[in-house]
């Protein structure tokens, strides 16, 4: 779960609870994706970038570099059917 405290929590379970939460982001968490399989987790931000973590541990795995994607806030995301492509939107060019 993303939030506007700049955070992402991550929830283990069944029973769910809380076990982490990691603030990597430098303004508002706007969109928090798993990837189909649940082996990545995507999150976008007011900040122009986007992390992919691993679905299980958390650890980032990727960044998008947002020289080459968006010129403003990222707003969503959503993974393509098989999980190997990101798709993002933006409120700027």
């Amino acid at each position: 779960m993303g939030g506007e405290d700049f955070t992402i929590s991550f929830y283990g379970g069944p029973p769910f609870r809380y076990d982490k939460f990691l603030k990597l982001h430098t303004n508002f968490v706007n969109c928090v994706r798993f990837s189909p399989d649940g082996s990545r987790l995507a999150s976008v931000s007011s900040d122009k970038t986007g992390l992919v973590y691993d679905g299980t541990s958390g650890a980032v795995v990727g960044k998008l570099n947002p020289a080459d994607a968006h010129a403003g806030g990222i707003y969503s995301c959503a993974w393509s059917p098989d999980g190997t492509r990101l798709a993002t939107s933006s409120g700027g060019g």
